[in-house]
């Protein structure tokens, strides 16, 4: 009792311990349980690759190879003289070829029975000064020699005189003037007028010319 005569309260300390053991215990619980789930071993089951299906399978069929010519082939071997028509004399010892689309114009030197200075034109082209190429193996006059400034063995458009003709002594692939057998230059004129197809048909034609010597 007090002074007051009043029973004394005690306070115990150990009346204190339980309910705050108990919660301590309980967070305690509480942690241990996250702690445990968030650090213990996962309980999901790993995905096995059977589960899913196969992929389907690729088959990769090859293109065929597809060539396309540009432009076609050409043979090295072709001559585009095969068929054409041959012009030999033997009296001034020549040979030529000309296109079936010509035809040979020209005079036979008296009591030679030869064709001298022969003009190939095309079948129906006019008389007067006509398309066309002229070999010459007689001497020329001087006035028209004049116009024979050129030695080659091809004619070029770029030596046309005015009125459209080309005037060349005749050269062999070796750079040598041609002679026929009785010793004379051989003068050619492509009578072409700025025509370059029929200059090309000129070329082929003397490209096809064969000399034989004096005998």
């Amino acid at each position: 009792m007090n002074h007051d005569g009043l029973p004394t309260q005690t306070t115990s300390s150990n009346s204190l311990k339980p309910p705050v053991i108990v919660a301590a215990l309980f967070i305690i619980a509480v942690a241990s349980g996250i702690g445990g789930w968030l650090l213990g071993p996962s309980t999901k089951q790993p995905i096995s690759p059977a589960q899913f299906p196969p992929p389907a399978k690729v088959v990769l069929t090859e293109k065929p190879s597809v060539t396309t010519q540009l432009f076609p082939t050409i043979s090295s071997s072709t001559d585009p003289t095969a068929n054409w028509k041959t012009l030999r004399n033997d009296i001034y010892g020549f040979e030529v070829k000309y296109p079936p689309s010509y035809e040979v114009r020209g005079n036979a030197p008296e009591g030679s029975g030869g064709q001298y200075n022969p003009t190939f034109v095309p079948k129906g082209a006019s008389a007067y000064a006509p398309p066309g190429l002229d070999l010459d193996f007689e001497p020329i006059p001087g006035a028209d020699l004049e116009r024979f400034k050129v030695a080659a063995s091809r004619f070029d458009i770029q030596n046309s005189d005015i009125n459209g003709s080309i005037h060349i002594i005749l050269m062999d692939a070796q750079g040598k003037v041609m002679m026929n057998r009785r010793g004379q230059l051989l003068y050619a004129i492509c009578s072409a007028y700025w025509d370059t197809e029929l200059i090309d048909t000129c070329n082929t034609i003397i490209s096809t010319i064969q000399i034989n010597g004096p005998d």
